[in-house]
């Protein structure tokens, strides 16, 4: 009898000892396995929607070489977020005309250096050069200018 009281603590001891291991082997490959992980994130990078309307250049009159004319443009916001503008630049000019060529037309690039809300818009001015090439521009006279306006966000 007294072996059978002795065999009972060290069985009951081994099987106390082996289920701890198991616990603390199946408590290691979920941590192992769930451990560890990379994550990324990226701040202010939401897409952003900015419109440019231009007005009316030099209000419907021509221009002519060597006229530097002011350009409005309405910048709003149509993005669902705040949005940095930091400039306004020409990108391209369509002169409609055979001849008249769009480089001929600069506009330099218009600080506007605002953060616009949601929905929000400012009027910005531009102004437009037709540089006078000391040649026969008049393939200019009758073009119907379209300018083609960018935002450059500011760091």
């Amino acid at each position: 009898m007294r072996r059978l009281i002795r065999t009972k603590p060290r069985k009951a001891a081994v099987v106390l000892t082996v289920a701890a291991l198991v616990a603390v082997g199946a408590a290691f490959a979920w941590y192992a396995g769930y451990g560890s992980t990379t994550a990324s994130a990226s701040a202010g990078h939401a897409p952003l929607t900015i419109s440019l309307a231009a007005g009316t250049v030099n209000n419907g009159d021509p221009i002519y070489p060597g006229d530097i004319v002011p350009v409005p443009v309405t910048v709003t916001n149509t993005s669902g977020h705040r949005a940095h503008v930091g400039s306004i630049r020409l990108a391209s000019v369509d002169t409609g005309a055979v001849g008249c060529d769009p480089a001929w037309f600069t506009m330099p690039d218009e600080g506007v250096g605002e953060t616009l809300n949601a929905g929000a818009s400012i009027l910005a001015t531009g102004n437009l050069q037709f540089s006078d090439e000391q040649l026969d521009q008049g393939a200019c006279s009758d073009a119907s200018l379209t300018l083609h306006l960018e935002t450059i966000p500011t760091p």
